[in-house]
């Protein structure tokens, strides 16, 4: 489900729990209200990043559980370092493959994460690299390599729940 959907449903949702108001006592509305109140907001943007769900971030970090996910952030930044370093330096030299084996990565990292946008452009790099096709290439690298900047920054500054943000 992708923020834009579920930001719909959640708007549908709070509509039916206000539909309800008539038929409801003054405690039962309260809490009804109090519960409504932040289901219609869309998701705040991410700076740099087109398409984000933050919850694919959130699952991926539970999963990992507390002791693990510190870990796993500091390997994310890591492997999304690498990527660009390697993204760059093969558009630099021509190096097809060296792009094939980054856009992997960052295909899988992207997604893995909620950044739908740059997944999909992950993808794109791909098969560019795939037909070694120079012209696209070039225009395709620097919206990419926006968007991976804003992924690194926001896993820089991405906290666990019940810690201090780093």
């Amino acid at each position: 489900m992708t923020p834009a959907t579920r930001w719909q449903a959640m708007a549908e949702l709070r509509r039916a729990i206000l539909g309800l108001e008539p038929h409801l006592g003054a405690d039962e509305l309260a809490s009804l209200r109090a519960a409504a109140e932040g289901l219609a907001r869309p998701p705040a943007p991410v700076p740099g990043l087109r398409d984000f769900d933050p919850d694919r971030l959130d699952q991926l970090l539970a999963l990992a559980g507390p002791e693990t996910a510190p870990v796993l952030l500091r390997q994310l930044a890591d492997d999304l370092d690498q990527c660009r370093t390697g993204t760059e330096a093969a558009a630099r030299t021509g190096d097809w493959e060296g792009l094939r084996q980054a856009s992997h990565v960052l295909i899988s990292l992207a997604g893995s994460v909620g950044a739908m946008s740059l997944h999909g452009q992950a993808k794109a790099l791909n098969a560019v690299a795939h037909a070694q096709d120079g012209g696209s290439l070039h225009g395709l690298l620097p919206p990419l390599l926006t968007e991976l900047d804003a992924l690194i920054a926001l896993v820089g500054r991405t906290g666990l729940p019940g810690a201090a943000a780093p």
